[in-house]
Formats: C-alpha cells, sequence, structure tokens
C-alpha cells in the first residue's frame, strides 16, 4: 500500500494489522508474566521475612517471660539481704557501743594508774 503517492519513488508500507496486533499480545503477555513472576517472588519473600519475625518474636516472649522469672528470684534475694545488712547494721552500731564503753573504761584505768604513780 503507498502512503504518499506525490513523492516518486518512496513507498512505505505498512505492516499488517495481524503483526502489530501479535506483536502487541506478545508484549502484554510476556509484561504480565514479568509483573506477576515479581509479585510472586516478593510475596514469597516477605513471606519468609514474615515467618522469621514471628520466630524472633517468639524467642524474645520466652526470653522475657524467663528473665521475669530472674527478677522475681533476684528481689526475693535482695529483700533477704537487705534485712540481713539492717541485722547486720545494728549489730555493728551495738559492738561500737562497746568499743566506745570499754575506750572510756580505758581511760579512766589510766588515769588511776597515772594517779597513783603505777608502772607497767
Amino acid at each position: 500500500m503507498k502512503v504518499f503517492d506525490s513523492a516518486p519513488g518512496i513507498v512505505l508500507e505498512r505492516p499488517p494489522r495481524r503483526f502489530l496486533a501479535f506483536a502487541a499480545a506478545a508484549a502484554a503477555a510476556v509484561l504480565i508474566a514479568v509483573l506477576g513472576g515479581a509479585l510472586f517472588y516478593q510475596g514469597r519473600a516477605h513471606a519468609a521475612e514474615l515467618a522469621k519475625a514471628k520466630a524472633d518474636l517468639d524467642q524474645a516472649t520466652s526470653q522475657a517471660s524467663t528473665l521475669k522469672g530472674q527478677l522475681a528470684t533476684a528481689n526475693g534475694k535482695l529483700a533477704t539481704l537487705t534485712s540481713a545488712s539492717s541485722t547486720c547494721s545494728g549489730d555493728l552500731a551495738a559492738e561500737i557501743g562497746k568499743v566506745a564503753a570499754f575506750a572510756k573504761q580505758a581511760a579512766a584505768c589510766e588515769t588511776i594508774r597515772t594517779k597513783l604513780h603505777v608502772k607497767d
């Protein structure tokens, strides 16, 4: 089919319409296949990431419950040690009082010794 009759020697032919339809259908099929494959691969990748994240969450939850138990045990030990420390502080105060009384008595003895002129 001649498109330009006025230009001598130039003949442009239009490709058959069936070829254009086939080429467009093939391009559309390839495009759909590529997009479908990409979406399928992306969906599988996200599913794998989601499964890994769920496994990590389950592991973290079990670790958290273990740590809560250890925290309760540590708090119990801390309460016991606090009461023991309080008892020791009271005993130390009593012993300091005894040492102060002994030092006072020793000073009094030294005063008597000097007044009586007693030599060791």
